[in-house]
Order: structure tokens, then sequence, then C-alpha cells
């Protein structure tokens, strides 16, 4: 499980993103698996990549119990969870949903926001119920502090939604900063672990894929439900999956914030032109852009592997 993980994580910030017709000649990772550090290993194919992690969660799925002592530790609900993960960055909605079904068939949990202190610094508790594998990052540069949310994302929340309050804290400055912490705490350790709310999320993409409309947006009415003032959410209904897609993905970018997926998301979202995005920012007057599919989507490879390893270098 854990190697499974990391390789995913690695694979996401030095691989691009899957595309069935090039994932067999796409660079990868070297995908290491044995302690001898004098083994040279060189960069597999994305699709080499996630065939390893694929085969890796499977068996961890057959080796483990259903559910584990604490969240922190591996089990077969949390493998299943990641399993939905790698397959919807895969591309692969058959496989997104099946894992989703069998996660959510062990624990399908969602808290009620309702239950909540809207008005609390640290609304949410470590390893409450809708956390199914408990991981966390150091990010120092989105510390409460200094990271601002961007007004175009805090607009998008509804009055009604109580995570607009749950999730965000006024500034003095008439800014506002991310407090809706699944880790338990404020500042610069981040939750970026699994929640049942982002498998729901998975599976309703996967179903609105699939132009199975009106199930994906039961499974997204079944989350807001929950994230909604009491009586005040009115079930969404779309006539279509392309309008299913499109509130979806609205939906797992305001859900899933501050998580380390959104970079993820940008992009396999990029790649359809329907989904993609450009990032401007200006600064000192002067405003730069991140377009879609550049090759400052793939990170550089750090100098010092490439020259101990061999490795080749990703194209800037």
């Amino acid at each position: 499980f854990h190697r499974a993980n990391n390789f995913f994580h690695l694979l996401m910030i030095f691989g691009p993103a899957y595309q069935e017709a090039t994932a067999a000649t796409d660079l990868g990772i070297p995908l290491r698996l044995s302690s001898d550090f004098n083994q040279v290993n060189r960069r597999n194919t994305v699709a080499a990549c996630y065939d390893k992690i694929i085969t890796d969660l499977q068996e961890a799925s057959r080796l483990l119990e259903p559910r584990g002592i604490v969240a922190t530790r591996p089990d077969r609900c949390n493998t299943y969870a990641l399993l939905s993960r790698v397959a919807l960055y895969k591309q692969d909605y058959a496989m997104v949903k099946a894992y989703a079904d069998s996660a959510l068939a062990i624990n399908n949990n969602l808290i009620d926001y309702n239950s909540l202190n809207t008005s609390s610094n640290i609304p949410f508790v470590r390893l409450n119920a809708e956390t199914l594998f408990y991981a966390t990052g150091v990010y120092t540069i989105l510390a409460p502090s200094r990271c601002r949310i961007s007004p175009e994302l805090y607009q998008q929340y509804e009055v009604q939604d109580l995570r607009k309050q749950l999730f965000f804290r006024a500034n003095a400055d008439g800014t506002f900063q991310f407090k809706g912490n699944y880790s338990g705490q404020n500042g610069s350790s981040m939750f970026t672990g699994i929640t049942t709310a982002e498998v729901l999320l998975n599976r309703a993409e996967a179903l609105a894929r699939q132009n199975e409309t009106t199930l994906a947006m039961a499974d997204l009415n079944t989350l807001l439900l929950k994230r909604f003032r009491n009586g005040s959410y009115t079930p969404i209904v779309v006539s279509n999956h392309a309008a299913a897609l499109e509130v979806i993905l609205r939906e797992r970018r305001k859900e899933l914030i501050f998580r380390g997926l959104r970079w993820y998301d940008l992009k396999r979202l990029n790649l359809s032109a329907a989904t993609s995005t450009t990032l401007s920012r200006t600064v000192a007057g002067q405003t730069y852009s991140l377009l879609p599919n550049s090759n400052a989507y793939v990170f550089p490879i750090p100098l010092d592997v490439v020259e101990r390893g061999g490795l080749e270098q990703n194209p800037r």
C-alpha cells in the first residue's frame, strides 16, 4: 500500500498525465523495488507505473483486513479507496466505480456539517468519521498566515453552504484563509489523506462519464445534503451527462480544497478542451500564465538525481 501510494504521488509530480495513446512511451518514474542502493534504475513508462501501482494495491487488498485499528494504517477499505483515486487519473471509469463501490460498502460515513461549530477556528477533529486514510503534508507556503483564498473560488460557495463558514476564516484585510483542515489543526500541516467524500466524488464523476447521469447526481446530492444548512438544500437535477460532469467537477474543487489533489486534477482535465484551465497571476504589474498541457505541469527531476542515476530529464 505505502509503496503504491508513494509511487502514485511521485508519478503525478514527475510524470505527465495518463493518455492511453502515449502511456506506453511517455516517461514516468523509476520503479525501485529493492533497498539495494547500488541497483541502477531507469525511468519506466507511465503505463508500466500505473500497472505496478494498481497491482500493488490489488495485492494489498487481498492481504489486509477490511478495517484497521486506526486510519493511519492501510486496510482493505482505504486500499479500495486509493484504487478508485488511481483509476480516476488513469481514466478507467469502470475501475473507479468498482473500487469506489467496494470502499463505500465497508464505510460510507459522511459528517453532517450541521453538527459542527462554524465559528470554531478548528472545526474538524483528527481521524473523523469520513477519514478512510489519514495522512498529512507540510506546506509552509500554504500556511493560513500567508495563503489567501481566491475570491473567484470563495464566491462559488452558496450562502447556505456550511463549507463557506467551516472551511474559511476572514482576515482583517477582507481576504480569507483556509481553516477546514481534516488534520484537526491549523497551520502548515495539511490533511492529504482519503475520505468517503472523495470516493463519492470519484464515483459520481465516473458515472457521469459513463452517461449514468441519474446515479451520478444521486451520489453528488448525497454528499451535498450533508454540506448545506438543514432544510436549505434542493437536490440538483440535470438533463444530460455533460451538465452532470460540469457540476461534479465544480463540487470536487470545492470539497477537496487543500487536499493536494488540485494540481493532479488540472493535469488530467487539461487533456480535454472542455475542461482545460489557464492559470494566471499578476505580480508587480506583470501577468504570468500557465497554459494547459504546458511542460511546466511536469516538474523537473532534481539535477543530482539525474546525474547520479543517469535519468532522462523532463522537457521544459
